[in-house]
C-alpha cells in the first residue's frame, strides 16, 4: 500500500487487509500498485469525486495530504483509473469494500470528542476580537468530522455544542468535553442520543467539585495506572474511579480523577463526571 504515517493507521490506512487479496488485472508493468490507486479513489470519494477524471485531479492537487498514507511520484491519469475500473472484478471488489466499510464504521462507533475552535484571521472588518468560531463532533479512532455547528449571531458555543450532539447517532459510543460543557443539557442531549460522557470537571461547577473530592475521599476508588514513553517523555497516569451516591443529572453514575506527571514535572490532577 505504500508508506503510511503513525498518524493515518486507522481504517482508511489499513486497506490492505482489506483489498490486499484483490487480483491485480493490469500488465505487470503497470506504474501504479493496486492498493495505492483504490486509496486515492476511496479518499476522492469521500470528498464528492464521481469519476475518472476527477480521481485523476484529486491525485494531483492532494498529493502532499495523500502522502501520509502512500507514495508515488507522479498522479495517476484518468485514463488509469477508467482502465482500471473496467477491468476489476466487480463481485471480488464489493466483499472488499463492504468488508471496510463495516471496519471503517466499527472505528467511527468509539469515542466522539466536542472541540470549539476560533477560526484565526477569518473576522470580519472591526471584529478581531470576536472571531468566527466552530463546534466539531470528532471520531477520535478515524480522526473523521462527524459533524460541525457556527453559531448564530445570538448563540454560543455552548448552544452551538448541543446543536452538533443533535446531529449525530451516539448509540454505543462515549463523548468526551472540556468543562463548558459539564452541565444538565449537555447530560440530557447526549444520553438521550443513546449515548455515555466523560465531561471535565472544574471550578465552574465549585459545587459537583465539592461532591467529586468528598466522594474520591470518604470512599475507596478503584484505581489503575499507566506508564507510557512517546517522543521521548515519560508520562505517568493514575485514574481513580469512585460511584456516584447519586446522579447530580441525567446519565451520571462516576466521578473521575486522572493524575499525570510527565517526565519530572509536577502531578496535574483532572476531574471528570461520567
Amino acid at each position: 500500500m505504500g508508506r503510511q504515517s503513525n498518524e493515518g493507521e486507522t481504517a482508511i490506512s489499513s486497506l490492505e487487509s482489506y483489498f490486499g487479496a484483490l487480483p491485480d488485472p493490469r500488465a505487470g508493468n503497470a506504474t501504479h500498485r493496486l492498493g495505492d490507486l483504490i486509496v486515492m479513489m476511496i479518499a476522492a470519494s469521500l470528498c464528492g469525486a464521481s469519476n475518472a477524471t476527477e480521481f485523476s485531479l484529486f491525485a494531483q492537487e492532494r498529493k502532499q495530504a495523500l502522502s501520509r498514507l502512500i507514495a508515488y511520484e507522479v498522479a495517476p491519469s484518468h485514463d488509469t483509473f477508467s482502465r482500471l475500473l473496467r477491468l476489476l472484478d466487480p463481485e471480488a471488489f464489493s466483499r472488499a469494500f463492504a468488508a471496510f466499510a463495516a471496519g471503517f464504521a466499527r472505528a467511527c462507533e468509539e469515542v466522539v470528542s466536542l472541540d470549539g475552535k476560533a477560526l484565526r484571521r477569518a473576522y470580519e472588518k472591526g471584529l478581531a476580537a470576536s472571531p468566527p468560531l466552530t463546534v466539531s463532533a470528532f471520531a477520535a479512532e478515524t480522526r473523521l468530522c462527524l459533524a460541525a455547528v457556527s453559531p448564530g449571531e445570538e448563540e454560543n458555543e455552548v448552544e452551538a455544542a448541543l446543536k452538533v450532539i443533535e446531529l449525530i447517532d451516539l448509540t454505543g459510543r462515549l463523548v468526551t468535553a472540556d468543562a463548558l460543557h459539564c452541565h444538565t443539557r449537555m447530560a440530557k442531549a447526549i444520553t438521550e442520543r443513546g449515548g455515555d460522557y466523560l465531561l471535565a470537571l472544574k471550578g465552574n461547577r465549585r459545587h459537583w467539585v465539592g461532591h467529586a473530592n468528598r466522594h474520591l475521599a470518604e470512599t475507596a476508588p478503584a484505581v489503575a495506572e499507566r506508564t507510557e514513553t512517546s517522543h521521548g517523555r515519560s508520562e505517568w497516569r493514575q485514574a481513580e474511579v469512585v460511584v456516584s451516591a447519586e446522579p447530580l443529572m441525567a446519565g451520571h453514575k462516576a466521578f473521575i480523577r486522572i493524575t499525570s506527571r510527565r517526565d519530572q514535572a509536577k502531578p496535574l490532577t483532572r476531574l471528570f463526571m461520567a
